[in-house]
């Protein structure tokens, strides 16, 4: 009897979010942390708190397909004069 009892679920898909954080707040609210630059604040493992509690309040009023499971932060938005985004047609 091999396999039985063995239920094969597709793994649920998730969201996940780029943020570009207001980078004069962060630093304002995070200041005490001694991080200068943008990617020392981006990749600091610390900083990742601040937002992670911002998500958790966000996702509290969204159903379960809409919870923003994962995020990273990141120094700048995407753009289309540097090549991160496509032009529109």
């Amino acid at each position: 009897m091999r396999g039985a009892g063995l239920h094969h679920r597709r793994p649920r898909k998730r969201l996940a979010a780029l943020i570009v954080p207001d980078f004069e707040q962060l630093v304002g609210e995070l200041g005490s942390l001694g991080l200068a630059g943008l990617e020392t604040i981006t990749n600091d493992i610390r900083v990742r708190d601040f937002p992670q509690q911002r998500l958790c309040e966000f996702n509290r009023s969204h159903s379960d397909v809409e919870v923003i499971s994962a995020f990273r932060l990141i120094p700048a938005a995407f753009m289309q004069e540097n090549g991160e985004l496509a032009p529109l047609r």
